[in-house]
């Protein structure tokens, strides 16, 4: 009974086969003393080296074994096909080979073969040899061999790894090449196995030309291959509160006979960025919201057959405190002059913005402002860092009772236009003979300055200027700053 379903379920490769005129003689063997192990080692490294096991993972049943032997009657040559994308090395083939069907190792003489990697056809068949070496199959039984290359060879596409008797080869000597199952195939028709009859046009993909044959010949590269992991942070120096992106310059395969990751759902990347958050994206950004510094690092893996490698890459995320804002100030008879006293932590402080509570603005350090009436003021500063970090505003309240008669009108100090592209016309209020009219640019830097006398209308040329945010301030004759505006120029 066991023999007529043996009949039966290889009656269609036999059919196929009859095609070309090809009695098949495949036969039932025990799988290799060998299984896949869930214990795969882990290694930080690099260099990854393993054992791809893809066609075996696809073992649905008992593998099946097949001659192979010189002439051109038969079957001289077996192929399997990779796919990949990348740059790797094949050091040598894991092979399924028998001698014999006794299981017992070592009562027959080795059999000279050549291995090869190859290049692949459209059809999967083996195309141009990328190198190849002689070597011996032994007879181990039921067991796994390793048939190594003189020199490894590498590749950096899709590739088909080649067994065929060598022309030396006694036309007697015989090779049984397996596969795993084609009776209770795995149902995917991926088309990865070929077989080369020299007598019927050479090389054929076993699913498409011999009529569905769904296998795969237990062929498995011994595969090295580089990982980095790398990543690019769109700035490492930021405030709290600021989010930084990352982009993954990584360099790691992900075709899935290489690389599990898919098929195990398991991550490919996984960042940690060391203040309680984590991703798994290959791209990602964050927000780091306290002040300090975050060795930000990214891990790459690649889940293999016998070994998972990754590799990591660190960079360090600066996050600085925001200034704080603090300043004195004395009062002479209504000229107040302002000491900035302002800390921080990390960074410098770069940019002052001050207000004095009567409509007047200044972005000098340690500013003199005149208030033209008396009353209470409430003048606040706020400081910026290098990096752009900005305090909360700081007021203190500021009493002004003085002797001035003359009161001057900030209303009377007027800008036109804004923006303004050309020329800035400053109105000057009357009460100001002769004095300055100072600019200075966004972080306090002079950049023009006026001398007007018993001209209450003044044209303060700014064509040369860059685009931007200025402050124009009015000065007395003896350079005392009396009034700011801001004030914008855009060309």
């Amino acid at each position: 009974m066991k023999r007529f379903i043996t009949f039966l379920l290889l009656l269609p490769f036999f059919t196929a086969f009859s095609q070309i005129n090809i009695t098949p003689g495949k036969i039932t063997v025990p799988a290799p003393n060998f299984s896949l192990s869930s214990n795969i080692k882990t290694n930080k490294t690099l260099t990854c080296t393993d054992t791809i096991y893809y066609p075996y993972s696809k073992m649905t049943g008992a593998p099946e074994a097949d001659k192979m032997y010189r002439g051109t009657a038969y079957i001289d040559a077996v192929s399997q096909a990779y796919y990949y994308n990348g740059n790797g090395i094949v050091r040598g083939i894991r092979a399924y080979f028998l001698l014999d069907l006794d299981g017992v190792p070592n009562n027959a003489a080795p059999v000279k073969v050549t291995i090869k990697v190859s290049s692949l056809n459209s059809d999967n068949t083996p195309g141009a040899a990328l190198d190849s070496s002689f070597v011996y199959v032994q007879d181990v039984g039921y067991n796994l061999q390793n048939l190594m290359f003189d020199n490894p060879i590498s590749v950096s596409d899709s590739f088909a790894l080649v067994v065929a008797m060598e022309d030396s080869t006694s036309m007697t000597d015989t090779v049984y090449y397996v596969t795993n199952t084609s009776a209770n195939n795995d149902g995917l028709q991926e088309k990865l196995s070929c077989v080369r009859a020299p007598g019927f046009g050479g090389w054929y993909n076993a699913f498409t030309g011999f009529g569905g044959w769904d296998m795969d010949v237990l062929l498995m590269p011994i595969f090295e291959q580089s990982i980095s992991a790398s990543f690019i942070a769109d700035t490492t120096n930021i405030c709290p509160g600021d989010t930084v992106s990352f982009a993954n310059a990584s360099l790691i395969n992900r075709d899935r006979m290489f690389n599990r990751y898919d098929s195990l759902n398991l991550p490919l990347f996984s960042w940690d960025f060391k203040d309680g958050g984590t991703s798994n994206a290959i791209d990602t950004s964050h927000t780091f919201t306290n002040s300090g510094s975050y060795a930000v690092t990214l891990k790459a893996y690649n889940y293999g057959w016998t070994v998972t490698c990754i590799d990591s890459s660190m960079d360090i995320i600066t996050v600085n405190s925001y200034p704080v804002a603090d300043f004195t100030f004395t009062n002479n008879n209504g000229l107040v002059s302002f000491t900035d006293n302002s800390t921080i932590q990390y960074g410098t402080v770069t940019s002052w913005m001050w207000n004095f509570g009567d409509g007047n603005m200044d972005n000098v350090q340690n500013p003199q402002h005149q208030y033209a009436t008396n009353g209470t003021y409430t003048a606040c500063l706020t400081v910026g860092d290098n990096l752009g970090c900005f305090s909360d505003d700081t007021c203190q309240q500021i009493l002004i009772n003085t002797g001035i008669s003359d009161y001057i009108n900030p209303n009377a100090f007027h800008l036109f236009p804004i923006p303004a592209q050309l020329k800035l016309q400053v109105d000057v209020p009357k009460e100001i003979d002769e004095g300055y009219l100072e600019v200075r640019n966004i972080v306090g830097a002079i950049v023009k300055k006026v001398k007007f006398y018993k001209n209450n209308s003044v044209d303060v040329i700014v064509e040369e200027l860059e685009n931007g945010v200025y402050f124009i301030s009015l000065q007395n004759a003896d350079n005392q700053t009396l009034f700011t505006k801001r004030f914008v120029v855009e060309h």
